[in-house]
């Protein structure tokens, strides 16, 4: 009989530890593949995209980032999520997350206070 403090136990269980880690990451790799294959054709298309793998593995999650404000508000649209916006000094950040076939999705943006004022003016210019 092994003891779980004997050598041959933490072995066992450090080499069943991996067989999860690889697992999740395999699956959750699978998903992103899968999701980034079949992007909504409606929706723009991200700046970057980026896996983000987590321990636990279950909150591994897809980071998107994107150029504007409005296109994370059209990907928050269609997964039916609220637009998170966080006013810092410099910048306005723009966000949603959400959830599409168990892979976790995370949108966002980032404004510069100055990119935010020329956009404004240049919205105001067209309007007259």
């Amino acid at each position: 009989m092994t003891n779980d403090t004997e050598p041959e136990g933490i072995t066992a269980r450090a080499l069943a530890e991996l067989q999860r880690l690889e697992s999740g990451v395999f699956q959750f790799g699978q998903r992103v593949r899968l999701f980034l294959q079949q992007l909504p054709a409606e929706l723009p298309e991200p700046l970057a995209a980026t896996p983000s793998v987590t321990n636990p593995l279950d909150q591994s999650y897809l980071h998107m980032v994107f150029r504007t404000p409005d296109e994370v508000v059209s990907w928050a649209t269609w997964l039916g999520e609220p637009v998170k916006r966080v006013d810092q000094n410099d910048a306005v950040f723009t966000s949603a997350t959400g959830c599409v076939d168990a892979l976790h999705l995370y949108v966002g943006c980032m404004t510069l206070r100055s990119q935010s004022a020329e956009q404004t003016t240049a919205a105001e210019d067209g309007d007259h």
